[in-house]
């Protein structure tokens, strides 16, 4: 697969924060990504079942289905997309958690958009096996 500068990543992001959903995404397709935003675990399976994703962005506190749970069940249905966490925690609480799950890293709200495209664009990258 050619990865080249002007291939566009599909990013799901599962928030039930409206406000969070709403900056995250801009932050996103600002970096010429495409995103879509699910409300909870629920809909992030629903969704992946359709649909596929270069890269979920996971909130871990949600209500019904937090997101080490629907990190979980999408690792079971044989998922291999890379999932980060997003989360307020202080990473040294969940690291253990989130790995145990099936999350490939972390990153701490509020972010620095650079940090998370790094992040985002590694993962990609390791995933699809392309030197970026």
């Amino acid at each position: 697969m050619d990865l080249t500068s002007d291939e566009v990543f599909k990013i799901l992001v599962v928030e039930d924060n409206v406000i969070n959903q709403l900056v995250t995404k801009k932050i996103i397709e600002k970096n010429n990504y495409v995103c879509k935003v699910v409300d909870d675990g629920f809909g992030a399976l629903q969704i992946l079942d359709n649909e596929y994703f270069d890269l979920i962005l996971m909130d871990i506190n949600m209500p019904l289905m937090n997101g080490f749970e629907t990190t979980k069940r999408i690792r079971q249905l044989g998922i291999k997309t890379p999932i980060v966490a997003l989360t307020a925690f202080d990473k040294d609480e969940i690291t253990d958690e989130a790995i145990s799950s099936g999350m490939n890293d972390i990153i701490i709200k509020p972010f620095e958009p650079v940090k998370l495209f790094k992040i985002i664009n590694y993962l990609i990258c390791e995933t699809k096996n392309v030197g970026c």
